[in-house]
């Protein structure tokens, strides 16, 4: 094969022909590591506890939470929530998660089932 052109073709379709029928080999003996999960982080978001950061309110993005170690832009349902408080993620809305109080009864039932996991 003098002609650069055909021997290039030929290293082309060689190469494809052969990956094509080895990859089934490749792939029974080397086989990767795969898991399952779902992707969805609002449904496993869903009725999260967490703290202000930053007072919130309902009417702008500018109160902040603590949501699995970062802070996040928050807006309550109803009224304004200070720093410190406990709130419940309720959805989402774009990047800012809409959260309401948590109450009293609800805190303390959350404090006993932390509790009792230790």
């Amino acid at each position: 094969m003098e002609d650069p052109l055909t021997a290039t073709f030929i290293w082309l379709f060689t190469s494809t022909v052969m990956t094509i029928a080895i990859r089934p080999f490749i792939n029974k003996y080397f086989k990767g590591e795969s898991s399952y999960k779902l992707a969805d982080e609002d449904f496993e978001a869903m009725d999260q506890v967490v703290e202000v950061t930053e007072p919130i309110n309902e009417f702008n993005n500018d109160g902040r939470i603590r949501f699995q170690g970062i802070s996040w832009q928050a807006r309550s349902l109803e009224g304004d929530i200070p720093a410190g408080v406990q709130v419940r993620i309720k959805y989402r809305d774009n990047t800012t998660w809409i959260v309401e109080p948590v109450d009293l009864i609800d805190q303390t039932g959350h404090q006993l089932k932390d509790s009792n996991r230790n």
